[in-house]
């Protein structure tokens, strides 16, 4: 792949509580003054495969749900939880994932690939 970059986030099960937003120790790459493409992502965690949901939004409009595809204590894994996107990022504006369902016990582990331009 001739992508840009990744964010791999995965704050305790504790904190990614309701409304959370997975990115937000994250501001550096959650907002940048080049246009981008998430072209891949992923979510893996929790206690049951479907039983955390987050919503993807770029400059506060909806763009996606995201479920956990792996459940436990895992990471997301590039050969089975990264799902193939097309979501167009504008320059500066943020992206957001934040918990509208949030994870029974395990951690939740967001993974998102972005190519610049």
């Amino acid at each position: 792949m001739s992508d840009d970059g990744i964010i791999n986030v995965a704050p305790a099960a504790a904190t990614a509580v309701l409304g959370y937003n997975m990115l937000q120790t994250e501001p550096d790459l959650a907002t940048s003054n080049k246009k981008r493409t998430i072209t891949h992502v992923g979510l893996a965690g929790s206690a049951a495969i479907n039983d955390a949901i987050l919503e993807l939004r770029i400059g506060g409009m909806y763009a996606a749900t995201l479920r956990n595809t792996t459940a436990g204590a895992v990471i997301v894994q590039p050969d089975d939880d990264l799902i193939p996107c097309d979501i167009e990022v504008p320059a500066n504006q943020e992206i957001t994932a934040r918990v509208t369902d949030p994870a029974t016990t395990n951690p939740l582990n967001l993974v998102m690939v972005i190519k610049k331009g």
